[in-house]
């Protein structure tokens, strides 16, 4: 089997919904490459096992998301961020306890915000165009939005009077964090350069797998059909 390299964003804990996307795609955990944008902590139960999932990968890329960023602050400070506990960090919580797994703490500490690779750049939240990628605030990678509405704007401009569809000087931008169901698709969008690839996994959508050399993509079943009776976004006990 030739080497692919694939991407995947946001899987939040849904484990049987990556076993399944996975298995659609036939991944090769010793020849395949992944690189996964971030926020593999919240909301669904089973978070250690989507870990431990990515660990078979022999060759992996892990990029920092701002839930992974929430519970790595948890779990090395003992600090609980405003907010994290209803924006899933329950699960997180439930799943690990006192105490994360070694292994996956060493994972989110050395996460970096962002990825080059051949002219493609890969970061969970999105980034500032007029400014080098070196030079921006960690935490803007991770949650940053405006990205998406800039390319949409491109595009638009390009379609009405030719104007270049292009955002920024590399071939291709995938980005998670803001759902694809946000703007009324369950698949991945593509605006200029810029890949959304988070199709809402957290929520009632897909999880999505894609080559990011040939564009094709799997995915897997509504994550939140595999965890029926149980609410992704928790809320204070």
């Amino acid at each position: 089997m030739n080497k692919r390299r694939l991407c995947i964003a946001d899987i939040h804990g849904g484990y049987k919904a990556l076993k399944q996307v996975f298995e659609r795609a036939n991944v090769d955990y010793q020849n395949d490459k992944l690189i996964c944008l971030g926020d593999t902590c919240d909301a669904w139960p089973q978070i250690e096992d989507c870990f431990n999932e990515l660990f078979k990968f022999k060759d992996l890329v892990y990029i920092i998301g701002n839930h992974d960023e929430w519970a790595r602050e948890y779990y090395t400070t003992g600090k609980e961020s405003h907010g994290w506990y209803k924006q899933g960090g329950k699960a997180t919580l439930e799943a690990f306890g006192d105490f994360i797994p070694v292994d996956i703490l060493f994972l989110l500490n050395k996460a970096p915000a962002y990825h080059i690779e051949d002219n493609m750049i890969f970061v969970h939240g999105g980034f500032d165009t007029r400014y080098p990628i070196e030079e921006q605030d960690r935490m803007n990678l991770i949650w940053e939005r405006e990205m998406i509405h800039k390319a949409n704007h491109k595009l638009v401009m390009h379609q009405r009077h030719g104007h270049p569809a292009k955002i920024s000087k590399y071939d291709k931008i995938f980005i998670g964090h803001t759902p694809t169901i946000n703007y009324g698709s369950s698949k991945p969008i593509v605006s200029c350069e810029l890949h959304i690839i988070d199709t809402g996994a957290s929520y009632d959508g897909p999880l999505t797998l894609v080559d990011i050399d040939t564009d094709e993509y799997w995915q897997s079943d509504p994550v939140c059909s595999f965890y029926t009776g149980i609410k992704s976004r928790g809320h204070r006990r």
